[in-house]
């Protein structure tokens, strides 16, 4: 069991958001001087940028199977932390149950979910991947991602809600995603807005994971028709063809 962090962590940037870069590196100063963030250049994918995002973790988490690393800390360039996140990481560490997968340490349009121990929730979705602690526990998991377009944080979501692993977060959150252009969603949003524009769509799609844990087919038909962002749609039917043909 990871009882304590590794002095290391890796930030995910694309090469031509330099811009994020430069606000990510004073984020680094909230860190202890001995903890080293490394740069990786995330895959790009014009075409998928969400397809760009997944690999970069997936080859991350490669890095770290190969490595024989118990756990590896992945950021996301546009991550703003509290002060002092370190000494906030090290403690939820040593409070974590012994059967935890994933850590996520900044949620969004997440239900709380269910206590298990101080400041810890198990949940079976959440939204983003900005700040997130993967147990090596769960990296072939991670790996065997089958390639559909589908967001980490939703293929995540949905290997908890079909009970495949056991995701946490850490509540209140450390970490949390500055406003600004998203190279996924293709528009300057804002996680933090609370009336931001796809509020309406994120209910139904926080109630589609719902359906997925309960296995209902057909409630989960229902919420797809209701959500009108079509990457939100897309991403659903996706899963509930996964569902349907009893894919990982």
């Amino acid at each position: 069991m990871v009882k304590e962090l590794n002095n290391s962590a890796f930030c995910i940037n694309l090469k031509h958001r330099e811009d994020r870069w430069k606000l990510f590196s004073e984020e680094m100063n909230k860190f202890p001087d001995n903890f080293n963030i490394v740069r990786f250049e995330a895959i790009y994918d014009p075409i998928e940028p969400r397809m760009g995002c997944a690999k970069s973790h997936i080859r991350l988490i490669e890095i770290a199977k190969n490595k024989c690393m118990s756990a590896i800390l992945i950021l996301e360039d546009d991550v703003v932390f509290i002060e002092k996140p370190y000494a906030k990481i090290q403690a939820v560490l040593s409070n974590l149950p012994n059967n935890w997968d994933i850590l996520q340490l900044g949620v969004y349009e997440t239900p709380i979910g269910e206590k298990i121990k101080e400041n810890i929730y198990q949940i079976y979705y959440a939204q983003c991947t900005h700040c997130i602690l993967y147990n090596h526990s769960v990296y072939d998991k991670i790996i065997a991602y089958d390639g559909k377009p589908l967001g980490i944080d939703d293929y995540i979501s949905y290997l908890a809600a079909t009970g495949k692993i056991n995701l946490y977060h850490l509540h209140p959150p450390i970490a949390f995603q500055r406003k600004g252009f998203s190279n996924i969603k293709n528009v300057e949003f804002d996680w933090n807005n609370n009336n931001h524009h796809l509020n309406k769509d994120y209910k139904y799609y926080r109630a589609v994971f719902e359906s997925i844990k309960e296995k209902n087919l057909e409630k989960i038909s229902r919420n797809i028709e209701e959500i009108r962002d079509n990457y939100l749609r897309e991403q659903s039917r996706i899963m509930l063809h996964k569902l349907s043909y009893n894919n990982p």
